[in-house]
């Protein structure tokens, strides 16, 4: 077991009353003006718009919407509504495009030399931008809770990151995914699924594998719930928890797993060149990762396999990872997500994708890994 330091700045209110804490805590910071960065239709048809402002009747609210996707645009639209509006909070709603979102306005509103940030040019320090308040209507990748925010389209087209912004609160209430249909709710699961299996691979803890193994469990367990009863407020409010719980390192501690960690960055890598959304892209590429990175690290994704997935023993150890595989692939298929790249619109040829290889962000992977590994993904 690895030594380790811990720490997650993150305030949580759990609950129906989530936002009504929220704003009892406001009020004693004698902030007033609030602006709510969120996407485009979804939160004003399913009622959790109304719900948000009628909480916080008394504050000055400045409306930030219709944000489509992680471009760089929007957060300097933000950016100039949060300065001309003397924000003093910002309040990110939705999934995790427009919690990243918001965390970048808010800082960005007090550094001019932002895109240095955004290029890993220089390092934020958590606590230097405006309050932050994160609630989550599409829990998977954590956003609300984590310090990892992303951004596409800086100036010349290149990808942005900032690391190391938490957000001040999270209000979690499991009643704002009541209205996520089958296919949305099963895609949150399964993001949520596989980021924590990731905490799984490398290096050795009983806590934290014996802490994930359960996480796991429930997260399918509590996703069959879910599906037969939308407003089952139990199954929605664990699978709100577990994708909270995936990304604040608890998981983690104590185990050598920083080459599974690297699925982030190559994830991203991957996204951008298929032109898709991060959930779209990671429950596609994670079982073809994890069997890529098992000709490197076969003890580990074996034991992930084995006693994660529960596949048997096969004749090698290699089968039964390819099991593990198969085992991935058809519970996409069961739950109706996408298995394949084939099934969205933009597949890049041979070509493209042979010419976006050097580019790849592995030290470990092959060329030929990472060529295979996408061609897996494709039917």
């Amino acid at each position: 077991m690895e030594s380790f330091y811990y720490n997650n700045p993150v305030k949580v209110f759990f609950g129906t009353d989530s936002v009504h804490e929220l704003a009892k805590v406001l009020k004693k910071s004698h902030k007033k003006n609030l602006m709510l960065v969120y996407g485009e239709k979804s939160i004003k048809s399913n009622g959790v718009y109304d719900e948000i402002v009628n909480t916080l009747q008394g504050f000055n609210l400045i409306d930030f919407g219709g944000i489509a996707d992680p471009k760089y645009k929007y957060v300097l639209s933000g950016i100039d509504v949060a300065k001309n509006n003397n924000v003093e909070v910002v309040i990110g709603i939705g999934g995790c495009t427009c919690m990243d979102i918001a965390k970048i306005i808010a800082f960005g509103v007090l550094h001019d030399d932002l895109e240095d940030y955004l290029r890993l040019e220089k390092s934020p320090k958590n606590g230097d931008a405006l309050p932050l308040v994160m609630i989550p209507t599409y829990p998977s990748g954590g956003s609300e809770i984590n310090s990892a925010s992303e951004v596409d389209n800086l100036p010349n087209g290149v990808h942005g990151s900032l690391y190391g912004i938490y957000a001040d609160y999270a209000c979690l209430n499991p009643e704002f995914t009541y209205s996520l249909n089958e296919k949305n709710t099963a895609f949150a699961a399964l993001v949520t699924f596989m980021q924590a299996s990731v905490n799984f691979l490398g290096g050795s803890s009983e806590i934290a594998e014996s802490f994930t193994k359960e996480i796991l469990r429930i997260i399918l367990d509590s996703l069959n719930k879910c599906l037969k009863n939308p407003k089952d407020f139990t199954a929605r409010g664990n699978q709100m928890w577990a994708s909270a719980m995936t990304t604040m390192g608890l998981l983690s501690l104590g185990k050598d797993n920083s080459w599974a960690m690297s699925v982030y960055e190559e994830v991203e890598h991957f996204r951008r060149l298929m032109g898709l959304s991060y959930r779209k892209t990671f429950t596609i590429f994670f079982p073809r990762w994890l069997l890529s990175r098992a000709k490197y690290h076969e003890e580990d994704v074996y034991k992930y396999v084995h006693e994660v997935l529960g596949i048997e023993d096969k004749k090698t150890k290699k089968d039964t990872i390819k099991a593990g595989y198969n085992k991935l692939i058809k519970m996409l298929e069961e739950y109706g997500v996408p298995a394949y790249f084939d099934e969205y619109e933009n597949i890049p040829s041979d070509e493209a994708i042979q010419a976006d290889i050097d580019e790849f962000p592995s030290d470990e992977l092959t060329d030929e890994d990472v060529f295979k590994m996408l061609k897996d993904c494709l039917k």
